[in-house]
């Protein structure tokens, strides 16, 4: 009996760099158009966070945990079939090659790119913005440096009050 083997067609990859909202708006609709049918797909972001909800960043003071902003789990990714790399940030493309190389040396090849990358933080060029104390205010990593800063300055006070 001869048996045939029927090849399936090769997934394309897809790269999606930048794990913000935008990029986790992205996955939704990756999933609910199933296009996880036709691609494998691997995000890229740069904080150890997966995407969260910055429009309520200011509740993280509140809540007192990261997970309560998350927009989904890692694990959800994983069950969607997205890879997620947290903490990786893109330093370099290659349009012509199909490759980007993250900051850890890491490379990874592509069909499709997509950038979601957001944007950066501005602090005007106006004395005291490199005085301790002065924070940019954009990220959960951001939070955690302000409430370290308040922490010292009240342990400090309470020090003093001895």
């Amino acid at each position: 009996m001869k048996r045939t083997v029927v090849e399936l067609p090769k997934k394309l990859k897809l790269v999606l760099i930048g794990n913000g909202m935008a990029g986790y708006k992205f996955c939704e609709k990756f999933i609910k158009y199933k296009l996880h049918k036709k691609y494998d797909m691997v995000v890229f972001g740069e904080e150890h966070y997966p995407a969260y909800d910055r429009v309520n960043l200011t509740s993280y003071f509140i809540k007192q945990s990261a997970e309560d902003l998350l927009m989904a789990p890692a694990s959800w990714y994983a069950e969607n079939k997205i890879v997620l790399r947290k903490g990786e940030t893109v330093v370099e493309i290659s349009k012509s090659e199909k490759w980007i190389r993250t900051g850890n040396g890491a490379i990874e090849k592509y069909d499709k790119l997509i950038l979601a990358t957001g944007s950066l933080p501005f602090v005007p060029n106006v004395s005291g913005t490199k005085l301790k104390g002065v924070f940019v205010y954009r990220t959960i990593d951001d939070l955690d440096k302000i409430k370290s800063f308040i922490l010292m300055l009240f342990q400090l006070f309470n020090s003093l009050k001895k």
